[in-house]
Parts: C-alpha cells; sequence; structure tokens
C-alpha cells in the first residue's frame, strides 16, 4: 500500500502534501496555506517511491506557512499529528507543526530540538524525549498521539515517549485546550511574535 492510500485510510480532517507551488493545498479540510518570506517549493520529496514533491524552509529567512484561522480543531480533545523531516539544525528549537493563540499565548506544537530530540509544547507544559540525533540530515517520520490524558511520540515506527514530562504535566491536552485558535503553521510558531523557525524539508503533514 502506498504512503498515500495509508493516509487516506486513516481519514485525516487536514492533510498538507506539501506538493504545490506557492500556496498549498489541505487536500481534505480545505485549510490553504501562505507562504511567507519564500520557503522554497517543489524540492525533493522525503517519501521514496513518492513523486510529490516537499517544502523547504530557511530559519535565516524565517521562511514558513501559515493559514490564520479561527477555532481550529477546538472541539478535537484526541488526536495525531504526523510528518515527514530532514534537518541537521542545531538551534534550541525548530517548529515543525503549531497551531496557536495570540490572545491565550497557549500552543501545541511540535518541534525537532538543537539536540535531534523531539519536543511537544502544550502550554504551559513541555514534553521532551531523550532520544536524539534526529538532526541528522536523514528522512524521519514524527507522530504525535493523544487520548486526551496522555501524549505518545513516535519516530520512525518507534515509541519514544516519556513517562516524565520536562516541565509541567503531560495531561495529553488537545486542540480544544487552546482558546481563541487564530494561527496554523508549518515550519514556526506564530504567537504575538514569530518563534522558533525550522531549517530543513518538511513533508506530508496531516492532522
Amino acid at each position: 500500500m502506498s504512503y498515500e492510500s495509508e493516509v487516506t485510510a486513516d481519514s485525516p480532517v487536514n492533510w498538507w502534501r506539501l506538493g504545490d507551488t506557492g500556496t498549498q493545498t489541505d487536500e481534505v479540510g480545505g485549510l490553504t496555506l501562505t507562504p511567507i518570506n519564500s520557503p522554497t517549493d517543489g524540492v525533493a520529496g522525503l517519501i521514496g517511491g513518492d513523486s510529490d514533491t516537499a517544502v523547504s524552509f530557511d530559519s535565516a529567512s524565517s521562511e514558513y506557512l501559515i493559514n490564520n484561522t479561527s477555532d481550529f480543531r477546538n472541539s478535537d480533545n484526541a488526536g495525531s499529528i504526523e510528518a515527514w523531516f530532514s534537518s541537521t539544525a542545531t538551534d534550541s528549537y525548530n517548529c515543525i507543526f503549531s497551531c496557536s493563540s495570540e490572545i491565550s499565548g497557549k500552543t501545541l506544537s511540535l518541534h525537532l530540538s538543537g539536540s535531534g530530540a523531539i519536543a511537544v509544547q502544550a502550554s504551559p507544559n513541555l514534553i521532551s524525549t531523550n532520544a536524539t540525533g534526529f538532526n541528522d540530515g536523514n528522512t524521519h517520520h514524527v507522530v504525535l498521539t493523544s487520548d486526551g490524558s496522555r501524549y505518545k511520540i513516535y519516530v520512525d515506527g518507534a515509541d519514544i515517549s516519556l513517562d516524565t514530562p520536562t516541565l509541567g504535566a503531560d495531561d495529553g491536552n488537545w486542540f480544544d485546550s487552546i482558546p481563541s485558535t487564530d494561527n496554523v503553521v508549518i515550519g514556526a510558531l506564530k504567537q504575538t511574535n514569530l518563534n522558533f523557525p525550522f531549517n530543513g524539508t518538511i513533508d506530508e503533514v496531516a492532522v
């Protein structure tokens, strides 16, 4: 079964294949993403055997994709976010996907840390994995899931979740815990200011 067929079978509510030129289409949810500061589209995709392309981001230029939506998935208290990425970045945090509110300051975001660990920021909590080295320039598949009470993090099919959060509590808070959502972003965290721009390539983001 192709990766496209696998994702389709999972019935995602949003799916950005990132194979477009300029504005990136949401294949199922209609939430198109606008490029800011000219991220590079049309680069080689990260999934073998799939001709669809990907988007490359330069953190020095603060490149990202955004939709200024309101109340994104605010009735969802559980679910998953998945993406493919490749990076050699050593910045403190490189944000792969984020959903946030400029009003409340809360966010649910998925990051690659400077050590190559995967981190989840779910305000005010921070959950970071012990496994590191995913900033090795190779292609990796990351999945963040929540059942509404606890997060699980998988990279390349392996469960690398921690039993103890880095900061705060692992309460599994999902999109319904972010009041007044106004930004959905791939490649950065956008609240009042832009934070943690990603450096590398991202492909096939699905919720």
